[in-house]
């Protein structure tokens, strides 16, 4: 419970808060189309190919931030503890996930000649993430710091189980907007769904879990 309760927790929080206002008040466009991303995809075709390297940066860190202490949630659920360290493990692991994830995708994508689909999942998937971040941005404000973290104790897995839902819910949407579910290709599909989605979800939940 101390890394809930740390400096450093908050100062995350307080991160993304100021990025989230920093884009408010450069683009007020920006956070409401993001919203609408469950009903259209506005945002996906506004954004992302005019974005800088440094707003791309600082969007990485600030998201993977806010999806790092989503999961802190499931372990500190099932074990009761949690320390920066960890939750410094689980960013790193996410990172190198993401990572290798999107290199095989782009290496994919020139294989078999999809380099358009890929782009459009890539873009897609990355306004997934900024979407669940923002959604989840209160949950997590309100349940951190009400009835002195009460409520954290009680429904952390609770929200991570909430976030593991929705983002599957969204994963099919980005799938499915990207056409990826009309390549004609069978075994593409059967590779790419089984090896680039759930085998790569499975073991980076199994990584963590023995944390």
């Amino acid at each position: 419970m101390s890394f809930y309760l740390h400096d450093t927790y908050t100062l995350l929080l307080i991160s993304y808060f100021i990025f989230c206002s920093w884009i408010m008040f450069t683009d007020k466009l920006r956070l409401p189309l993001l919203v609408e991303y469950f009903v259209n995809q506005k945002y996906t075709l506004r954004y992302h190919r005019k974005d800088s390297v440094l707003f791309k940066v600082f969007s990485y860190i600030n998201t993977t931030n806010i999806i790092s202490i989503l999961i802190s949630f499931y372990l500190f659920g099932i074990n009761g503890t949690m320390s920066l360290v960890l939750f410094l493990k689980i960013f790193i692991i996410l990172t190198l996930f993401f990572f290798i994830k999107n290199i095989t995708l782009k290496y994919l994508g020139y294989i078999f000649e999809e380099q358009t689909i890929v782009k459009k999942y890539y873009y897609g998937t990355c306004s997934l993430y900024f979407f669940i971040s923002l959604i989840f941005f209160p949950i997590i404000l309100i349940v951190s710091y009400t009835l002195n973290s009460i409520l954290l104790e009680k429904l952390s897995l609770s929200i991570f189980f909430l976030f593991v839902g929705i983002f599957i819910i969204f994963k099919i949407i980005v799938l499915k907007r990207s056409n990826l579910f009309k390549i004609k290709l069978l075994f593409y599909n059967i590779l790419y769904l089984y090896g680039l989605e759930l085998l790569p979800y499975l073991f980076l939940f199994k990584i963590i879990g023995d944390f």
